[in-house]
């Protein structure tokens, strides 16, 4: 049985800022759940590396998926 692929049309990505030195902003997905409480400014709660989370702000949220693979906001 083969799941429904998700329409890349209506996902949403939020750029985070972390409080740790990047030489850019990281992209995470937003969950379904979340899109109507986030903002820019929101705070958030993401995961960094493999047992790393981190707190961080929205800076931008758009529908342009990054070049890598990302993780969910949690």
């Amino acid at each position: 049985m083969s799941t429904p692929s998700r329409n890349e049309s209506q996902v949403l990505w939020a750029d985070i800022i972390l409080p740790i030195p990047l030489p850019k902003l990281l992209t995470y997905r937003v969950p379904a759940p979340l899109k109507t409480l986030m903002a820019r400014g929101s705070r958030v709660i993401v995961p960094l590396g493999q047992k790393k989370i981190l707190t961080g702000l929205v800076e931008k949220m758009h529908k342009v998926a990054p070049d890598y693979a990302t993780k969910d906001v949690i």
